[in-house]
């Protein structure tokens, strides 16, 4: 795993690719931080061996936005990290950890599936990153601006070949009660929002009253440019 020609640092790329799961395990923000990939992990030292994982199909970079209309930019200062990274294929994360991807995959096996909620949540949220990717879609992840007084994230925005904005929700349970999204929704002139969690295709109302597409997790390349409709 180098890139000599480049100047890649081989062992910088491995600490990178190794800490990806535990950073996506976290029960808190999954945002990605320098420091858990070594002591004292700067940003000048990891960027360009985490682009360079990027650019050879290894993992997907999810940046942070503020924004909720349309044009939707990254949030950007120098100092810091403000994205997410997601391995690119999911099977990845089972066989990192060690977990046979059946227990995830079959009916039979998900209700005999022991995983944490963090585990299952880190799982569900990388497979729609996947299919995400897969499809070309830009997406970002939004938290709300310091100024609203509010906390949390919100898994990911889309921006349709509408210029609408909408957000999306992924949960890996049938409790889908979320209250980043409800917030999104009341702050954004959003037409909707989807919802992916282990519930069948329907409609739903959120807390304000917007509707919500629920989709199941396997549908999330049903999701293109146009976003996606549930009849």
């Amino acid at each position: 795993m180098t890139d000599p020609e480049n100047g890649i640092n081989a062992l910088a790329a491995r600490k990178l690719w190794r800490s990806i799961p535990a950073q996506l395990l976290r029960s808190s923000t999954k945002k990605f931080k320098y420091s858990e990939v070594e002591r004292g992990g700067r940003r000048a030292k990891l960027l360009e061996p985490l682009d360079w994982l990027a650019g050879a199909g290894m993992v997907t970079v999810n940046e942070l936005t503020e924004c909720t209309e349309a044009p939707l930019v990254p949030f950007e200062l120098e100092e810091g990290s403000y994205f997410k990274v997601y391995l690119a294929d999911t099977g990845l994360m089972f066989y990192k950890c060690a977990v046979n991807p059946r227990l995830w995959l079959e009916v039979e096996g998900s209700e005999e599936f022991a995983g944490s909620s963090d585990f299952r949540g880190a799982l569900a949220e990388n497979s729609v990153m996947q299919a995400f990717a897969a499809r070309d879609l830009q997406t970002y992840y939004w938290v709300p601006p310091s100024a609203w007084g509010s906390r949390g994230e919100l898994d990911f925005v889309l921006q349709d070949d509408r210029a609408r904005v909408v957000p999306v929700e992924v949960k890996s349970a049938r409790n889908v009660r979320a209250r980043t999204l409800a917030t999104f929704m009341e702050h954004a002139r959003s037409p909707y929002a989807i919802r992916f969690s282990e519930r069948d295709f329907g409609r739903s109302d959120g807390d304000n009253g917007q509707e919500i597409h629920e989709l199941p997790l396997y549908a999330a390349f049903a999701v293109g440019d146009g976003c996606v409709t549930v009849s």
